[in-house]
């Protein structure tokens, strides 16, 4: 087993001598780098995951709980491009209530109450906060401005 040099290492996985920025820190060796290569420890982990489905789900659940805050930054940025700051400021812009209806709204959960990020799909700009129902009222609607004036012209009628 070649020994550890300033820019290569062993992978205990794949057996090569490998660049160092293949390798993953840790805080449990000596070099601080880990004992696996990223590829290696990415297939174990890969394999690990398919051999305990059960463990996996109550790790992941568990850790979930514990970072709700990185849960909910992670999925705003990767839906809408915004950060916790700027969503805790839309929140602040519409006092916790749906932009269209007013009902109050609640910031965790998935429950018809809970806050949704209102998007224009075509260009990804952010425009408010709402409820369930006037969310989904306006995906109906495909954010048509005419449909939406056609559907009050026909309530009125009606």
């Amino acid at each position: 087993m070649p020994l550890r040099d300033d820019k290569n290492k062993y992978c205990g996985g794949c057996k090569s001598n490998l660049n160092i920025e293949k390798f993953s820190k840790s805080k449990y060796t000596k070099d601080n780098l880990s004992t696996q290569c990223k590829k290696c420890n990415g297939l174990r982990g890969t394999k690990w995951r398919k051999e305990n489905p059960e463990r996996n789900k109550r790790n992941l659940q568990k850790w979930i709980k514990l970072n709700h805050d990185k849960v909910k930054e992670n999925r705003l940025k990767r839906y809408y491009g915004i950060d916790l700051k700027t969503f805790n400021l839309l929140w602040e812009k519409c006092s916790g209530k749906c932009e269209i209806c007013k009902k109050k709204l609640i910031k965790i959960g998935r429950k018809s109450d809970s806050v949704h990020v209102d998007h224009n799909h075509e260009t990804g700009e952010v425009r408010g906060l709402l409820c369930c129902q006037c969310n989904h009222g306006l995906g109906n609607f495909k954010d048509d401005k005419n449909l939406l004036i056609k559907a009050r012209e026909y309530l009125c009628l009606h």
